[in-house]
């Protein structure tokens, strides 16, 4: 990604096409393809656990004011945990968990790659990569560890070709 312009409206030039804050984020929001870019934050709360039960901790993020929240999907992304500036690679999910009767909310849940640590009450900021999939509902536990497995080795690949 080559940065160019010097206003907000001109963000990066991603595979030759210029792309600007809003165009970045309508795609985001509307689960448009892109390549990249929108940004959104918050704090790392406690979630169901059900992620860890499945053999995938995740960070659930409560999002902080004046972030737009994407739309539902699964999407490869980095996150870092200011004021640390190491970035992680992640799957992160964001939607109302189809595959569970009982949630009824939107959440956002970040399996982060390769990284075991206790992030509650710690800061977040997420940087969509690209948008994997739609969410769906899985019938039975075994689906949807197995469609997990699949997403993570999909956004592991696709970090890897990207710079970090």
């Amino acid at each position: 990604m080559t940065e160019v312009g010097g206003s907000s409206s001109v963000g990066a030039i991603v595979g030759g096409a210029i792309v600007t804050d809003g165009n970045v984020t309508d795609a985001i929001v509307t689960g448009g393809a892109v390549s990249g870019g929108a940004v959104f934050g918050g704090i790392v709360v406690h979630g169901d656990k059900r992620g860890r039960q499945l053999g995938f901790p995740t960070a659930n993020v409560s999002v902080a004011e004046g972030f737009e929240i994407p739309a539902d999907g699964v999407y490869a992304c980095w996150v870092s945990f200011p004021p640390e500036t190491a970035r992680h690679g992640a799957t992160v999910s964001i939607g109302d968990n189809p595959t569970f009767d009982d949630v009824t909310d939107r959440r956002i849940e970040a399996f982060v790659h390769d990284l075991n640590a206790d992030l509650y009450g710690r800061s977040v900021l997420v940087t969509i990569a690209a948008r994997l999939r739609s969410m769906v509902r899985c019938d039975t536990l075994d689906e949807l560890i197995l469609r997990t497995k699949e997403d993570v080795e999909r956004s592991r690949a696709l970090l890897a070709g990207a710079v970090a």
